[in-house]
């Protein structure tokens, strides 16, 4: 009586345990929804990672001035995330959902990780901020660009990010570590919807966010009215005088930097909504998590290059110059290496012998 008693605990106990585990994890993802997620992170990454690299050495190879210091600031986030964290995140995601383990460190990395992402949020305000100063408010501008002003704005990204996320490497909020099932570095958020969760992303993600769309869309609307007045009726831009122009190529530029928040809020948003709003569909969806906070928000970077490049015909015409460089190089190269004789040893002299 006593025996059956057990057995029959001991079955209601491994049922319920079976339930509560197929319904906090879901079922392992097939293997070509991994494969296509991991193939395509990691060329993302190396795309990004190379188009980054190439404005930076064109940047490093001009005068760095106020802007161009918190372009690369913000560049260098860029890439530190697209070459760095987000691969090591990515191949240790697949490992663990392919059974291995690559017995990271987690908390560290996470907090590398998710500082570094919140530290980028920030620093795309600070050039916003910088940006708006020069096209509305030029008079303001040496403020803006002055040592101690573009000291505060490298710095306090850094703080931010790595300062907001470090309670959660402490374990108040939440907790770094491995996924329990698969393995792999993973956040696990817990409080309120409404508690220091809700804080947390508001800090981080929300507040530089909604300023950058802020400043953005006021930009656009201000250019937009100034180039109405000035050469609204106007088509023929040969007809237009240098200040016109200048208005015009402004209104252009408020145009392509709104274009590119809406793509900044495609990116970055879905990720902290539905883990601060919806946090059970990563618990419905395991590859969810994989494409928003990693596929999705890895885009958003590897695009920055891309709107730069679409932006500014400077760093167009820069990081063109630096193939062409390299193609004059290897060609006065071999035609060295073709000449009987040497160059240097034999200079061409002109005029009489």
């Amino acid at each position: 009586m006593n025996s059956s008693w057990i057995t029959k605990i001991v079955m209601v106990n491994r049922f319920n345990r079976n339930l509560n585990t197929s319904r906090t994890f879901p079922d392992p993802p097939s293997e070509l929804a991994k494969i296509i997620w991991f193939t395509l992170s990691i060329l993302t990454s190396f795309f990004g990672s190379f188009l980054l690299i190439l404005l930076l050495v064109h940047i490093f190879r001009t005068k760095l001035t106020g802007s161009t210091i918190l372009i690369a600031h913000l560049l260098i986030l860029q890439l530190i995330l697209c070459s760095v964290y987000f691969p090591i995140f990515f191949i240790d995601s697949f490992a663990g959902l392919n059974g291995a383990s690559l017995n990271l460190n987690c908390p560290v990395l996470l907090l590398l990780l998710i500082g570094a992402v919140q530290a980028q949020h920030w620093a795309s305000l600070m050039l916003a901020i910088n940006r708006y100063v020069a096209v509305a408010l030029p008079h303001h501008y040496r403020k803006v660009v002055s040592k101690p002003a573009v000291t505060v704005m490298l710095l306090s990204p850094c703080i931010i990010g790595l300062g907001g996320t470090m309670p959660f490497y402490f374990g108040s909020g939440g907790k770094f570590g491995a996924q329990p099932v698969y393995g792999y570095c993973a956040f696990t958020i817990a409080g309120h919807v409404y508690g220091f969760r809700a804080l947390w992303q508001t800090i981080g993600t929300y507040i530089p966010t909604l300023l950058m769309g802020i400043i953005y869309v006021t930009l656009f609307v201000r250019l937009a009215v100034d180039g109405r007045v000035c050469f609204g009726s106007k088509r023929n831009k040969e007809g237009l005088t240098s200040v016109e122009k200048r208005l015009e190529k402004r209104v252009t530029l408020a145009k392509m930097l709104v274009a590119a928040y809406v793509w900044y809020c495609f990116c970055f948003l879905p990720g902290p909504i539905v883990v601060l709003a919806y946090p059970r569909l990563y618990g419905q969806n395991l590859m969810l998590a994989h494409w928003l906070n990693g596929f999705l928000t890895l885009c958003g970077y590897a695009a920055s290059p891309v709107i730069f490049l679409f932006l500014s015909s400077d760093y167009r015409a820069g990081v063109r110059n630096l193939f062409t460089q390299q193609s004059n190089g290897e060609q006065i190269t071999r035609l060295k290496s073709t000449l009987p004789f040497s160059i240097e040893s034999h200079p061409l002299r002109l005029g009489p012998q």
